[in-house]
């Protein structure tokens, strides 16, 4: 993908590299997301957009990566086994097989 915005420029070959370093990251996305900041604040235009934009990806990949983190965290196995019990189905069960016992 070729970007082209007011501001900037980026070819395909870097727009390539960048969601390969950026893994998991819509660097598109990301590139509309810095132009509209850009629009909306004119008296903090940048001097060196290839820094701001590796700044911005950075800050950007490190809050995605940090939310995947906590997600996985949570996931971990007994983690919140005390809010999370399930409802115990035994007695219900055993009442079922009672009253059908030719499903066991």
């Amino acid at each position: 993908m070729y970007y082209e915005g007011e501001y900037f420029m980026i070819p395909t070959w870097r727009f390539v590299e960048l969601e390969k370093i950026y893994a998991g990251l819509d660097v598109g996305r990301e590139l509309y997301k810095m132009e509209e900041w850009l629009d909306a604040n004119p008296k903090r235009r940048k001097k060196n957009y290839k820094r701001f934009i590796n700044g911005w990806l950075n800050k950007a990949h490190a809050q995605l990566m940090s939310g995947r983190h906590e997600g996985l965290r949570n996931a971990e196995v007994g983690k919140f086994d005390a809010e999370r019990r399930a409802p115990d189905y035994s007695a219900e069960c055993a009442e079922i097989l009672r009253k059908y016992p030719d499903l066991k």
